[in-house]
């Protein structure tokens, strides 16, 4: 790849220097993914990140144009910056590795502002935003249980390899090849087809492109021009170590993600960002796509109880034989799974037949809906510490939104973002809200104090005295604090 670096100038940008600087925008209030004691600059991602900021390119209206727009919405680049944490090394490592400019690390930037759940009207999916003809193309699987499009280390891995198709595609030209990542390389080819025809000039910037992709590379170069210099733009950029946030864990056999949670000691909303390739309850019982992306310090932990016999991370399948008059919600209920499940499970296209056999996986912990978590639920609480049970309320003549909340134990705030409306808007009777109810505490039991030990974990804590991790969190208020320490005081509740 050393033609790759051969192929590109560092130049300095001096068009911008008589921009205003601004001051910056009020501080981020959403929980960090990870909670890491503040990094100094030379621990930072951003000043190696900057280095590699190596593209060239003349003084374009078009670029200029879309750094004021960066710099008037300087809090969407602070929450993408913050949405990047577990990312942004894993890519810049992966393209500095392969030669790459790190312009390219910016594209999930653009495409998905690094919303691994980001889908698009032309289904579009992941960070990347893969078609699904693209995915094929590049290997990336798509089943019932998992979308590669989703995964961040098999779409970064699909991305960079299209990125190279299409840089050695035409001839060097990162700007093209970026061009063609938006448009499609057989676009972007008869263009420069029809411009040699006239005589005319065939870079980027004299491409006949088409309107959304004349704009997608200006954006490209517009955040990189920021990241280079946010202080004189008035940006914050999320601080980001240097160093990867998470660990591969590769299982042998299918894994049950509710239980994975739990006994890596992180929310499931987390693991769920962290592995959104995963669509169901569990990853593929086929024993494909077993790996899990976690936390760096809640690996060790969690390998030792993936070790052990019968652990309880991995799925369990039951072999249901039907009897008279059993339905497919009764049996779903049984095995604490969904209709939904069993019959796709299945493949149930008639009425059940006394005597037929049923495969069932059978979660170890009870599902929750749209599977398990719902989407809406990840996106909004990605970062949550806890998670809540989904319930529905309808609206009584006379009730208010804070009035709703107030009976429900939630935050107004949080009910208007739950059902997409403003926090003083006036409801009308009858009117159908979503609300995630936290659950109560159950504190049946004998209190006992326990100080934990160094290498306990809640799931441990919790074996030991036969009490769940979502009630030792409970009942320490522990929702918003992601790991305990050696020393640190505990109240359990402990029957018998």
């Amino acid at each position: 790849m050393n033609r790759i670096i051969k192929n590109t100038v560092i130049v300095s940008i001096s068009h911008y220097r008589n921009a205003v600087s601004t001051m910056l925008g009020f501080l981020l209030c959403l929980t960090a993914l990870t909670m890491p004691a503040p990094a100094s600059a030379a621990e930072q991602i951003w000043p190696t990140f900057r280095q590699g900021l190596v593209l060239r390119y003349p003084v374009s209206d078009e670029v200029n144009k879309y750094v004021r727009h960066y710099q008037r919405n300087k809090l969407h680049i602070e929450r993408t910056t913050q949405r990047a944490q577990p990312f942004l090394y894993y890519i810049a490592q992966q393209a500095r590795r392969r030669g790459m400019p790190m312009e390219v690390a910016l594209i999930p930037m653009v495409e998905s502002a690094f919303d691994p759940y980001a889908h698009s009207s032309e289904t579009a999916a992941g960070i990347w935003q893969f078609m699904p003809v693209t995915a094929d193309r590049f290997d990336i699987d798509r089943t019932w249980w998992y979308d590669g499009r989703r995964d961040l280390v098999v779409s970064t891995q699909a991305a960079l390899n299209y990125l190279e198709v299409l840089y050695r595609r035409f001839d060097g030209d990162w700007l093209l090849a970026l061009a063609a990542y938006n448009a499609g390389g057989g676009k972007v080819n008869s263009l420069i087809r029809r411009n040699r025809k006239k005589g005319l000039p065939t870079d980027f910037w004299n491409l006949e492109l088409p309107k959304e992709t004349r704009s997608y590379v200006p954006k490209i170069l517009a955040l990189a021009e920021i990241i280079r210099r946010p202080r004189h733009y008035g940006v914050t950029l999320h601080e980001i170590r240097n160093e990867s946030a998470f660990e591969v864990v590769y299982a042998p056999a299918q894994l049950d993600l509710v239980a994975a949670a739990e006994l890596a000691d992180i929310p499931l909303s987390e693991l769920f960002y962290l592995n959104a390739g995963h669509l169901r309850w569990a990853t593929e019982p086929n024993g494909s796509h077993n790996q899990l992306l976690l936390p760096k310090d809640r690996v060790a932990s969690f390998k030792k109880v993936l070790a052990m016999p019968q652990s309880p991370a991995y799925g369990r399948w039951a072999r249901h034989t039907v009897r008279a008059g059993d339905t497919v919600s009764e049996i779903a209920a049984k095995y604490q799974s969904t209709v939904a499940i069993v019959e796709t499970t299945n493949q149930l296209r008639k009425p059940l037949q006394p005597g037929q056999k049923l495969l069932v996986p059978a979660a170890t912990k009870p599902l929750l809906e749209e599977p398990l978590l719902a989407l809406e639920h990840i996106k909004q609480s990605r970062y949550a510490r806890t998670l809540r049970k989904r319930t529905g309320h309808t609206v009584k003549g006379g009730e208010s939104l804070s009035m709703v909340a107030q009976k429900y134990d939630v935050q107004t705030r949080d009910l208007a973002r739950w059902n997409g409306i403003r926090p003083h808007e006036t409801l009308h009777t009858g009117r159908r809200l979503t609300v995630w109810k936290p659950a109560k505490p159950k504190t049946v039991g004998k209190l006992v104090r326990y100080t934990v030990k160094p290498g306990d974990s809640l799931y441990l804590i919790g074996r030991r005295h036969n009490v769940k991790v979502a009630d030792l969190r409970r009942w320490n208020n522990l929702e918003s604090q992601r790991y305990i320490k050696p020393g640190q005081r505990l109240r359990l509740f402990v029957s018998g």
